[in-house]
């Protein structure tokens, strides 16, 4: 049971500007039962609010017991609630398979995908030329992140010197989280690398190449 993470929600519940965030301050949880109902506590009864739960697959993965809290929770304290719950996760197979019949929180939930910003998009934000802004497109995949994070005129070598150079750039950022999603160990970042170095280009080829056991990798989110 993830209790750090249960205990990091009520932290963020307490710190967070919900009328009722001040009745959680200094709760303890046992588990992510109790964590949700202080949510529920912190949430209005009056006004609209919004709650944002990220890294869900993540959550499902080290603690099974989440999804039923969540089923829990929402039936009896949240749903009455004029409250927007936003659950996010870029795994879209354990997203998806969270609404499949059996599951705790099915029906309960409409699906909404997020797509990566179009070429125009990013040439709006980057002020490229079209050609540039196209390069601009495939080095940031289209992140909303990665394209902020892109200053206006910059050149693509600009943009790739100042990232690399630097370890808390988002575009490392992505690139990290991207290698945990597809293998869970640490070990295997490294021999995704080397195989992308090799120059393995397909999704497939990357798992095989860095031994993963079901020859797939994620596509990036």
């Amino acid at each position: 049971m993830t209790l750090g993470s249960s205990m990091r929600f009520v932290a963020t519940v307490t710190q967070s500007a919900l009328p009722g965030a001040d009745l959680v301050a200094g709760l303890s949880v046992t588990d992510w039962n109790h964590a949700l109902r202080t949510l529920a506590i912190a949430v209005p009864d009056d006004r609209p609010s919004i709650a944002v739960i990220d890294e869900v697959p993540w959550l499902v993965e080290q603690d099974r017991e989440f999804e039923g809290a969540l089923q829990t929770v929402w039936d009896r304290n949240l749903s009455s609630k004029p409250v927007l719950l936003v659950l996010v996760g870029s795994d879209t197979s354990v997203m998806e398979a969270l609404q499949t019949h059996g599951r705790p929180f099915c029906g309960r939930a409409t699906k909404m995908a997020v797509h990566p910003l179009h070429v125009g998009d990013v040439q709006a934000m980057t002020e490229l030329p079209a050609a540039e802004a196209v390069d601009a497109q495939l080095i940031t995949g289209g992140f909303p992140e990665l394209v902020q994070s892109w200053h206006p005129g910059m050149s693509r070598m600009e943009f790739l010197r100042a990232a690399v150079t630097n370890p808390l750039s988002p575009l490392l950022a992505v690139g990290q989280l991207s290698l945990l999603n597809g293998f869970r160990e640490t070990s295997k970042s490294r021999a995704v690398l080397e195989a992308i170095g090799n120059g393995e280009r397909t999704y497939s080829a990357i798992a095989a190449a860095a031994g993963s056991a079901q020859g797939r990798f994620p596509r990036a989110p």
